[in-house]
């Protein structure tokens, strides 16, 4: 009896290790958080001296309407263009959400075939 290790040490070893293994992991970004708030506070000093004059609005900034009569449009029309223009960007966007969902659930599908196969 005395040839083999007793268990609990070895588990007690072993969480220490994979303790030791994930804080060397996290501590790189321990000071992110820090590092990102003291960004914010120096850029937030600067902004001070009200006696500095604030830049005016855009004075050629064109309203819906203008820009419609400028485009030769109605207003209701360049704000459908607009619209499906807002569409077409988040349908790009969810076709890039399958294109990279498609391969992990290929992916899955042959591991769960592979595992089913196992059990056969």
């Amino acid at each position: 009896m005395a040839k083999y290790p007793r268990l609990l040490p070895l588990i007690a070893v072993a969480i220490g290790g994979v303790v030791a293994v994930r804080a060397i992991g996290v501590a790189p970004g321990l000071f992110d958080g820090a590092k990102a708030w003291a960004e914010e506070a120096v850029a937030a000093a600067p902004a001070g001296d009200p006696a500095a004059p604030k830049t005016p609005p855009a004075v050629c900034a064109l309203t819906p309407e203008q820009l419609a009569q400028q485009a030769g449009l109605s207003p209701a029309e360049l704000r459908v263009l607009q619209s499906l223009k807002d569409r077409r960007a988040q349908l790009d966007m969810r076709d890039n959400d399958f294109a990279t969902q498609l391969p992990l659930m290929a992916a899955a599908e042959e591991k769960l075939d592979a595992k089913t196969q196992a059990l056969n």
